[in-house]
């Protein structure tokens, strides 16, 4: 079910982003990603590391109502009063600057107050994911709605980024209510607030090390190079990370789980889920990374339109990272972060905000969106060389890369299909279907030759699954 919510989180974009910027234009898109990487900032500090902390701690004790209660209820306090000085702060943010964009950005701002009150970590750690995925299937197609029936012109762009708010966090207000009817909140005397502050902003320091390098360069291009440049960047950065994303719904589901496993001391589960996960993540990655710089320019096309096709050449530097992306998330969130070992995620997402501003610096003057793009990449490397070298000493990693070479053999022979295809004079959209199709088809074929153990491991299940369904 969680993965199900991911893909339509994912089919969001895709669906109302050909829309809006085709109705919107590049400079207005530009416009609301600019503002968006601004609020971001305010909605960071806001929800300081409680996320990835309260899910994993909250895995720990789900099954004591009386400890999960008051677990909850303390690390909600604790994120109201971040909510509270974030908006002061936002507040003066505005009154300072004279921004010519409050309106679009106060709106932005709601998500500050829906993603609090929502509390979505608590559902993960429950891994109660029905709700969740049904509560963000029904914004979402709200949302849907809401942008087709009243963004009409450029100057509905407010309207857009409120249901781009409502997409992401909606739920929030409903999602408190049910949290409410499960467990007793604020009915805990003696709340130890100070526990949790450590963690919480050692996982706040990672937190905001990954938003410079996730949002920087945004930032920095709309600084130095103009609304312009952000909106063709943005047309290739949203294809990029509803890759990652949908890819990296592959692995979030084990954070629970290894939560759970390290409290009840069972190392070898751990070991078993670890090789399994970075095994789907490789074997959907690679291809994925690829294929993305294979079929760049229609896909652009299909996505934004033709006035953003320059995006292109930023979309196939930004594809090199999206195995590296994918499997920072698992390796960082999903691996140390149960371990306990915020710290290394916090040095290694530090040395790739490092990274990101240098080279921002050096190369968005001189490329542009070529720059920005070549320095996500290189960051997401850098996090991804510390990772690895500190994860090595927690847990046996060599299965997660033993059919790596499987996995190039066969996005290699996806590639030449693909290449191949090119040749033949088609539409783009029918070209693009075709790739598709054809390119995922070679690429699994080539797997099942390998007699890759995971790959039929999949379709097993995949089986065994429908065959439940047919005796029902």
């Amino acid at each position: 079910m969680n993965t199900f919510k991911t893909i339509m989180t994912i089919i969001f974009p895709f669906i109302s982003f050909p829309y809006v910027s085709r109705i919107l234009g590049v400079n207005v898109i530009g416009t609301v990603s600019y503002t968006e990487s601004i609020v971001n900032y305010f909605l960071l500090f806001s929800s300081l590391g409680i996320s990835a902390y309260g899910t994993r701690e909250a895995a720990r004790c789900r099954d004591d109502k009386s400890r999960l209660g008051k677990l909850v209820t303390e690390l909600f306090v604790i994120n109201l009063i971040t909510m509270t000085v974030s908006y002061a702060a936002f507040g003066i943010f505005l009154k300072c600057t004279k921004n010519s964009y409050v309106g679009l950005m106060v709106v932005q701002s709601m998500i500050i107050f829906l993603t609090t009150v929502g509390m979505e970590w608590f559902f993960v750690a429950t891994e109660d994911y029905r709700y969740l995925s049904l509560a963000s299937i029904v914004c979402q197609l709200l949302a849907l709605a809401t942008l087709f029936a009243f963004v009409k012109n450029p100057r509905d762009y407010i309207i857009y980024a409120g249901v781009v708010v409502f997409a992401t966090v909606g739920s929030g207000a409903v999602n408190y209510i049910y949290i409410s009817r499960k467990i007793q909140l604020f009915s805990y005397p003696n709340l130890n607030l100070k526990r949790h502050i450590k963690p919480i902003l050692i996982i706040f320091g990672t937190n905001l090390a990954s938003a410079i390098y996730l949002n920087l360069d945004i930032t920095m291009l709309g600084l130095m190079r103009g609304n312009n440049d952000v909106g063709l960047y943005t047309a290739a950065v949203k294809l990029y990370r509803a890759s990652t994303k949908l890819l990296g719904c592959v692995s979030a589901v084990i954070l629970p789980r290894i939560s759970y496993y390290l409290s009840q001391n069972l190392k070898q589960e751990v070991e078993n889920l670890v090789t399994k996960a970075g095994n789907y993540v490789l074997m959907l990655a690679i291809p994925a990374g690829l294929g993305l710089i294979a079929v760049n320019q229609p896909l652009i096309i299909l996505f934004s339109g033709a006035k953003f096709k320059s995006a292109s050449a930023a979309l196939s530097i930004l594809a090199i990272g999206v195995v590296f992306a994918t499997l920072n998330g698992m390796l960082a969130w999903q691996i140390l972060v149960p371990f306990k070992k915020e710290y290394v995620v916090f040095y290694s997402t530090l040395a790739g905000a490092i990274t990101n501003f240098v080279t921002n610096i050096l190369l968005i003057p001189l490329f542009g969106i070529k720059g920005a793009s070549f320095t996500t990449v290189l960051s997401e490397i850098v996090v991804f060389a510390i990772c690895i070298m500190n994860i090595k000493k927690l847990v046996q990693i060599k299965g997660v890369f033993k059919f790596i070479y499987q996995y190039l053999v066969a996005s290699g022979g996806m590639l030449l299909t693909i290449y191949f295809l090119a040749y033949l004079s088609m539409g783009e959209l029918l070209s693009l279907a075709i790739d598709v199709i054809v390119g995922v088809t070679v690429y699994f074929i080539i797997l099942a030759i390998f007699k890759n153990n995971y790959l039929y491991e999949v379709l097993e299940l995949g089986m065994n699954r429908i065959k439940k369904k047919d005796k029902m």
